[in-house]
């Protein structure tokens, strides 16, 4: 299993149904009560969270909590010298692996709905709310954690976190990330968007020719005003000469006495 939550947990006891894999099967049913049940079951994840001790909190991202005779547990511990952080930022790390973990198998809900916007409001139904800043150090964290045990670039894994945080369905196909089961899906998703990228492209194109158009226009019609004025004010200084005077002071005369 690929997910970064067992890069800190021995690798034994994973479980068979956890809450993340229920989670999944509940979005596959296409069920009105789905939606009733994930929030449940997300409800029962928080609450379960909040009665464990900082390093068991740590090690429950939801597919590593089982389901066992309807009783809630966590399938593996942390690794030793793995050390937890905050609460928030615990909070954060749950949801974040846990929205990844939707995303690659095709069960966030909407194909462009991105993991770090998923973990949001994962944690908000869960009752753990978190905030960006308290994302960010999870994910240094969980890089440098995951480096130090496997020999790896922290920065490296930073990079990839980040880059994983920005995953939408599509993306995550594109990184070889998503589970077989979904391809077809996510593929269509990625079509869609290809779609959708090219409609505002060729909207923001017609946009561009239109304010050229109308930037011409403005020009030309600025042209002919100022040449207008030109005129007029030619004009002007031609009526204020003497002769011009006398002349228009006879015309005005003419045309009283007819």
């Amino acid at each position: 299993m690929p997910d970064t939550s067992w890069a800190l947990v021995h690798d034994e006891g994973r479980p068979g149904d956890s809450i993340a894999s229920r989670l999944v099967a509940h979005a596959g049913t296409g069920h009105a009560t789905s939606t009733t049940d994930e929030r449940a079951l997300l409800e029962r994840w928080g609450a379960f969270v909040a009665t464990c001790t900082a390093h068991a909190a740590f090690a429950a991202t939801a597919d590593n909590v089982r389901l066992l005779d309807d009783e809630l547990g966590v399938a593996a511990d942390l690794r030793a010298g793995i050390e937890p952080l905050d609460a928030e930022a615990t909070a954060a790390r749950l949801c974040w692996h846990l929205a990844r973990f939707l995303v690659v198998h095709g069960a966030a809900g909407h194909p462009d709905r991105r993991v770090d916007e998923l973990a949001q409001r994962l944690g908000g139904t869960a009752g753990l709310p978190f905030s960006d800043a308290a994302l960010a150090r999870a994910l240094v964290h969980e890089a440098t954690q995951q480096a130090t045990i496997d020999s790896l670039d922290a920065a490296q894994l930073a990079e990839q976190y980040a880059r994983e945080s920005a995953w939408t369905m599509p993306a995550a196909l594109a990184a070889g990330a998503i589970d077989p089961a979904v391809q077809p899906t996510a593929l269509l998703a990625a079509w869609a968007a290809v779609a959708s990228a090219r409609r505002d492209r060729d909207r923001a194109e017609a946009d561009a020719v239109g304010h050229a158009a109308a930037r011409a226009l403005a020009a030309d019609l600025g042209a002919v005003l100022e040449r207008d004025e030109w005129i007029r004010a030619r004009l002007r200084n031609v009526k204020s000469t003497k002769p011009a005077r006398v002349l228009i002071a006879a015309r005005k005369k003419a045309l009283g006495r007819a």
